[in-house]
């Protein structure tokens, strides 16, 4: 009952976009919260996609869209490593091919979403925030509020310091938090995780606070 997407809004119908949406926890509150709220759903996942369509159905919400695709820096056909609720992630296919859990499916690019006002902007999409960000980054203007969770990747570069850049330049300020504590012991556990940090990053302008 953090309730870490909480938000203000004046506009009793706001436009949310949730990037990662999985099962549908995240559009349930948004639409307790905003009950006329506008919703656009993103979940690559074919099976977390037919649980978040069921949920979505079972309460009987209008206006949430749902899109079958993966966020990603343009529009494209990539693999996809199915982990069950827990999220999935944009894999490159060489890496673990013989994983039966991999399977391709179709992107699509945030920036197109953002060509008009967003009352909110949610994106935690395993790793992919980055590539995203830095693609929409002169259209993030356009976005009221901005909830990224960061992922960094223990076999990658890490990109904290560009995203921070990004939405600095996009006129945002941030509060950062732990989103989980994946490493006990960083001088010693660092590499045993696929993300050995992750953390919850809420941007928002001065102005309308």
């Amino acid at each position: 009952a953090e309730e870490v997407y909480k938000f203000y809004s004046a506009n009793p119908k706001p436009l949310i976009l949730d990037c990662g949406a999985n099962i549908g926890l995240s559009v349930i509150y948004f639409k307790k919260l905003f009950p006329k709220s506008q919703i656009v759903a993103f979940e690559p996942d074919t099976l977390i996609f037919e649980k978040l369509k069921s949920n979505i159905l079972e309460f009987g919400f209008d206006g949430v869209e749902l899109v079958k695709k993966a966020l990603w820096e343009k529009e494209t056909t990539m693999s996809f490593l199915a982990e069950g609720t827990l999220g999935g992630r944009l894999v490159e296919t060489e890496e673990i091919s013989s994983d039966s859990r991999i399977f391709s499916i179709p992107t699509v690019r945030l920036k197109d979403y953002l060509t008009k006002s967003v009352d909110f902007l949610k994106i935690d999409i395993e790793g992919a925030e980055y590539q995203v960000i830095s693609d929409c980054a002169d259209s993030l203007q356009n976005v009221r509020f901005l909830f990224i969770e960061y992922h960094s990747v223990a076999t990658e570069k890490q990109m904290l310091n560009e995203i921070l850049s990004i939405i600095t330049r996009a006129g945002f300020r941030y509060y950062i938090r732990e989103a989980s504590r994946n490493v006990q012991h960083p001088f010693l556990d660092s590499n045993k995780n696929w993300f050995d940090l992750q953390l919850n990053i809420s941007c928002y302008r001065r102005s309308v606070i």
